[in-house]
């Protein structure tokens, strides 16, 4: 009996063993497959890694092996087919070609545009190969006109207007950071708008953070040497890119042209730009000796929805309507007084500011005067503004108001006066 209890307990240590050892197998069974699956793995990286490099090799190949067969597609055989081409300018601005001519010269035109394209496409497969040549172009001031988007409908952005715009274009769809540094110095060496905003269009981008401070320095030199036209156009633009940029050059500008006048253009853009910090440099220019009626009939245009908070521009307004005499009072004063109900955003409080301001010209018994009608006009429509809040029926007031004389005679001494006097002709509100 004791040798059977013995085999019985030598059989469970020898199971026992047994367990342990199947355990210890099997733990290291899964840490050599999970060891061999991590090189497994590494072993898949390294292979997918040469098999992009051999990927990028074969595209190389293939360049290469394109350029070889096609000895055109060489990027400065592409650059000479460019400078040898026609400029356009001349076709566009004669006017006394026939009919038979221009429609020749027109075959001849789509003919180099294909050829243009050709050669921008070429360049742009070959991406920085085709950069030494595309910039020994861009330095040498080489341009010429391949199309005006006046002369016909042509897609603007397919069809460049000049061949170093379309060189341009070609660096910003390469768009590599090689590229992209060769059209930033494009861009800064350039005195073209056109070619310095299309640039940047393409700079930002590709990348805002690295590029905008060098668009926008460009764009600030240049913006002083501009026209008018061209300033609008840039000052858009730059605000597009950074509006802190847009107004510092508007704060930098001066009031005046060159002549020592009032820019009306220049204040509307810092008014719209500055608000009410700016009325106190205008307050200064209209109380100026040498500001006349009219001009400062045409300051206060843009700063009627101060006129009813703002003490500096009540006293403006003051001013001008008891110096105007009674012609202009009636007609450019009548305006202004009207203008006062134009402004659809004016709360409760600001529209007591206007009545108020208005008070100081109630009309006296016996007046007829168009001014002191169209006073007593405003002030009924702000008092029932007042009252009524959102319950004013603006149409139905509009309508009360058409059918008195004021308004039609109004408008007839209007025609009259600035027909008779030429120097308000360029008033406006």
């Amino acid at each position: 009996m004791k040798k059977l209890y013995f085999l019985i307990f030598l059989s469970l240590i020898l199971f026992g063993l047994a367990v342990v050892i199947i355990s210890r197998i099997h733990h290291s069974t899964e840490e050599i497959i999970a060891q061999n699956e991590e090189q497994w793995n590494q072993e898949k990286l390294e292979l997918q890694d040469e098999l992009t490099e051999i990927s990028a090799k074969i595209e190389e190949l293939k360049t290469q092996k394109t350029e070889l067969d096609n000895p055109e597609l060489d990027p400065q055989t592409l650059i000479t087919r460019l400078q040898n081409m026609k400029d356009w300018s001349g076709f566009f601005k004669d006017k006394t070609l026939s009919t038979d001519e221009r429609l020749r010269l027109l075959e001849q035109l789509q003919e180099q545009i294909r050829e243009a394209f050709f050669i921008f496409q070429g360049l742009q497969n070959q991406k920085n190969r085709s950069l030494d040549a595309m910039r020994d172009y861009l330095s040498s001031g080489y341009n010429i006109v391949l199309y005006t988007y006046d002369a016909n409908n042509l897609d603007k952005e397919n069809v460049p207007e000049t061949s170093r715009l379309g060189l341009i274009y070609v660096l910003g769809k390469i768009g590599t950071p090689e590229a992209l540094k060769l059209l930033c110095q494009v861009m800064q060496g350039s005195s073209d708008l056109k070619e310095i905003m299309n640039a940047g269009n393409m700079l930002i981008a590709a990348d805002k953070d690295a590029f905008s401070k060098a668009v926008l320095d460009v764009c600030k030199a240049h913006f002083p040497n501009l026209k008018r036209e061209e300033q609008d156009k840039l000052l858009a633009y730059i605000r597009k890119i950074s509006e802190e940029s847009y107004k510092e050059i508007i704060t930098a500008q001066t009031l005046y042209d060159e002549n020592g006048k009032i820019s009306l253009d220049n204040l509307r853009k810092k008014i719209g730009t500055l608000g009410e910090s700016f009325i106190p440099e205008i307050y200064e220019a209209f109380n100026r000796p040498e500001t006349t009626t009219e001009e400062k009939a045409a300051i206060l245009g843009p700063l009627l929805k101060f006129a009813g908070s703002n003490e500096q521009v009540r006293s403006m307004f003051k001013g001008l309507i008891n110096e105007m005499n009674e012609e202009e009072k009636d007609v450019v004063g009548s305006m202004f007084v009207m203008m006062f109900l134009a402004d659809k955003e004016q709360n409760k409080e600001q529209r007591q500011q206007y009545l108020d301001f208005l008070g100081q010209w109630a009309p006296q018994e016996g007046d007829q005067s168009l001014f002191a009608g169209a006073v007593e006009l405003a002030r009924k429509a702000l008092s029932q503004m007042i009252e009524q809040g959102d319950q004013f029926n603006s149409d139905e007031f509009q309508r009360e108001a058409l059918t008195s004389d004021l308004l039609p005679n109004l408008v007839k001494k209007q025609m009259d006066f600035f027909q008779k006097h030429p120097e308000w002709k360029g008033f406006s509100f």
